[in-house]
């Protein structure tokens, strides 16, 4: 799922050499429909990229991640790209949730490579 960042679906299945609708029913099984919000404690980095279904089409979609528990997870695979969406999905973050979140990129980081996510404050150890 990490390769359709910045990528079209087209991108992704010539570069893994697999069909478009395999890449689709990769995403429908591992995306949940819902976000199960109480199993997430906390949400210290979040973003949204919106990605072509299909090269040179006005055919898009937003792909919206976090990193939980040290760990990126695909959140949602919004409709489209408009504001009015993307904004309804983040205020539907419970608020307990939204208070953790130290950065919003609009675009998510390059995994491993940005200085943002690298200088972060490690998280708050639990008290037990």
């Amino acid at each position: 799922m990490l390769s359709l960042v910045n990528s079209t679906l087209q991108d992704v299945s010539i570069k893994h050499d697999i069909g478009q609708g395999a890449i689709e029913g990769i995403l429908d099984r591992h995306v949940q429909a819902t976000v199960d919000w109480d199993k997430i404690k906390s949400m210290r980095v979040a973003g949204e990229d919106g990605i072509a279904l299909k090269k040179g089409h006005r055919d898009f979609v937003t792909i919206v991640s976090a990193y939980v528990q040290g760990k990126l997870m695909v959140l949602g695979i919004l409709p489209d790209r408009t504001k009015a969406t993307v904004k309804a999905f983040f205020l539907s973050i419970p608020k307990r949730l939204r208070n953790t979140l130290n950065r919003l990129f609009r675009f998510p980081p390059k995994i491993r490579q940005n200085p943002c996510i690298a200088n972060l404050p490690p998280e708050p150890n639990k008290r037990a």
